[in-house]
Formats: C-alpha cells, structure tokens, sequence
C-alpha cells in the first residue's frame, strides 16, 4: 500500500516518507524544575496545567511566572513544541505562539524544536490524530502513573511529504482552528453574558417592569421535603449523584446491588432540587431535568419538591449564584473537605428572595433563551471539532 492519504489537495502525486520524530527535531530538552509565582507582568510561565485539554493552546487567563534563576535555554522560541511528559495528561501538546509573550516551559513538559526544513504546524497536527493518541496510550503506560521520555517521543514515526505539501495542509488546519477558536469565544462572551445578567438580576440592579417587590424568605417557605422510599433494588439501577461547582447531575449504574451498603433508597422525580448534605459546601446542588426521572438516590441525598409560590425554573438558576453558595458553606459546619456536612435544618433557614410568579417565569424565560443560545452555539462547536477530527483522520496518514 502505498503510503499517500485518502484525501489530498490537488497537484501532489508523490507518497509520503516516513520519519522519526527524533530526525526531525534538532533536540529535545526538559523543562525548568521551578515553582511558579505571581505574575511579573515580563513572563509567563507554562506547565502541563496551563495546556488547554480541548483546543492544546496556553490558558492566558490567569498567567504566573517562574521563580528562581531564569535562563534562556527554558524560553519557548518558534517553531517549538511542548509534549506532556507525565500523568493523566501524558501526550498532551502545545506549538508555541509569537501572541504568548515571553514564556519559559516547566519541568513536566519535554520541549522539541523541529527543524526549519519541516514544517513546524504540520508536525503539531499530527499530534491531534488518532494514530498518535493510540500511539501514547502504548508507549506511557507504566507500572505507577503514565510517562513517556524524550528517548521515546524520539522515537515516534511521522509520516512527512514535500515542504509545500506540509505548508498547505498547515495553512488548512490553521484556519480550521481560527474558526473554532472564534466560536469558542463566542460561547465564552455568551457565558459571560449571563453570569453578569444573573448578578444583575439577583441583585435587583436591573428590574422587568410591572412587577411588585420581592418578598424576602427562606428555603422552607418554597419547599417541602419529598422521600419516594423504595425496596432496596435486586437487580441492576441507576442512581443519580451531584456533581460539585453547580455542574448539575450525573448517573451511576449499579450492576450489583448486593454490594452497595444501602437499606434506604429513594426515588428520583423531575423537577425536585436534590442536595449532596456530604460536599454541599463545594456547591453540590441541583434541580433534576426529565432525565433523572426514576433514577435512585441514597438518605445523602435529600430531596425536595417547591411549593405553589415558587417554580424550580427560578430558583434552578438562583442556587447557582456565589451568595447561595456562601449560605451552603455556612449551613456545613466541621472542619476541611469530607468532615464538613449540611446541617439540614441550617439548609432550610438559607435566606431567599421569592419574586411574584409572573416574575419569576419572565426572569426564568429570560435567562432560558440565554442557554438556549450557548447550547446552539456549543453543537455548533462540536460538530467543528468533529469536522476537523475527521480531516486529520483522511489528511494524514
């Protein structure tokens, strides 16, 4: 077989030579062992958490620098790629951008700086591909957590054709990734939007007209708790849990339920909001949706229906915000991380603020278009990664 892609530009006819990576690179050097420090506005300093998981650019957001001595031999420099080189993040690549700044590579990371007779972008690309994923999937795997060393990155096999041929594909998925990087601001600034909306409209800095004063209450005047007990299940279930941060639910299935130590297990309807009494402090809470119908959950996890006065499309949106979170955290006295537990009563004196129905369905209807229009936007997303995925897949080989 010879060793072209399936799908190529137009005007290229020869196949493919075959390389090591370590033939392509003038060399590879580790990073500075270093501890990072707040940012002195001159460099940045970027470790395997600084990668982004998604689009493998530096996060800019929140930048540290190096301490210590700083030498030029750690500056990342053109035509340079960053490879992970240990833990769950192992393979994980970063090609250097002029937009960066001045940015010195930590000790995690293995730095290759790829010759000029190739293609630096070309070679990066590769390492979005499936063979290359496959490919560290293999060669990490150790006996405690997963590594590969610049001796094995060396050793990888890219497959490389003529410079203009690598030119033209680089080109192609450089814009490819333009396009999505735009749409992912795009879902960022729309984020954005609504987390200023929501402080607004809590805070009652911004009114819909025609609607009366908010009554001030507390947890217990909208809800009551709600216990659907069941027998403890003899086959197989889901049970629904929390995730921390507001991030909404999530579904375990229990193949076994002879092992879950568990007398009472209670059932899951649509539109109950469900607390985690064990990391409520780290803002485990929810409003379950039509998927969690049904699903089980254990004494841990109590849960609640609303009351005539109040709709769960409100307060789904309420008991996300930063002040909710501060009463969750208070209402879970014990000391650090696990020992901290929701006191139950203290959860049902939180404050609240209890609009008028009208109102509370107008601001509910409001903030649903918002989400409406970043789900959009994030299937549009989505289907460009899928795009640019499947490209890789046809233009490499």
């Amino acid at each position: 077989m010879k060793n072209i892609p399936n799908l190529r530009f137009s005007g290229f006819k020869y196949e493919w030579k075959e390389e090591k990576l370590g033939n392509i690179v003038d060399k590879f050097q580790y990073g500075m062992n270093s501890s990072s420090k707040k940012f002195d506005n001159i460099n940045k300093y970027i470790r395997i958490t600084d990668i982004n998981e998604n689009t493998n650019k530096y996060i800019s957001s929140n930048p540290v620098s190096p301490s210590g001595l700083l030498e030029d031999k750690y500056l990342v420099k053109e035509n340079d790629i960053l490879f992970a080189r240990t833990g769950a993040s192992t393979g994980k690549t970063y090609i250097y951008n002029k937009e960066d700044g001045k940015l010195y590579f930590a000790g995690f990371l293995i730095r290759a700086n790829v010759i000029k007779s190739y293609n630096s972008k070309f070679v990066f690309f590769q390492t979005l591909t499936e063979k290359y994923n496959r490919w560290v999937k293999v060669v990490s795997m150790r006996s405690g957590q997963p590594g590969i060393n610049a001796e094995e990155y060396a050793s990888y096999y890219v497959n490389i054709p003529s410079l203009k041929e690598q030119e033209k594909i680089a080109s192609f998925f450089t814009l490819i990734n333009k396009k999505i990087e735009k749409q992912s601001e795009k879902i960022e600034l729309l984020k954005d939007y609504k987390k200023g909306m929501m402080k607004r409209i809590f805070s009652q800095k911004i009114r819909f007209k025609g609607y009366l004063s908010w009554k001030e209450g507390k947890l217990k005047d909208i809800l009551n708790e709600k216990l659907y007990k069941i027998n403890k299940p003899l086959n197989p279930y889901w049970r629904l849990g929390i995730r921390s941060h507001g991030k909404g639910t999530f579904h375990e299935y229990v193949a076994d339920p002879s092992k879950i130590n568990m007398d009472k297990l209670y059932e899951v309807k649509t539109d109950m909001l469900i607390v985690n009494i064990t990391f409520a402090w780290e803002h485990a809470i929810a409003i379950t949706n039509v998927k969690d119908e049904g699903k089980l959950v254990s004494h841990r996890f109590p849960t609640y229906v609303f009351k005539n006065n109040a709709r769960d499309t409100f307060y789904k949106y309420y008991i996300l915000t930063p002040k909710f979170k501060y009463y969750l955290v208070n209402a879970s006295p014990g000391g650090a991380g696990r020992n901290r537990v929701l006191n139950k009563k203290q959860f049902l004196e939180i404050p609240i603020p209890i609009p008028s129905i009208k109102e509370q369905e107008k601001i509910a209807s409001f903030l649903s278009l918002i989400d409406k229009k970043i789900e959009k936007d994030e299937e549009k997303l989505e289907l460009l990664n899928q795009y640019k995925k499947g490209l890789l897949q046809q233009m490499f080989v």
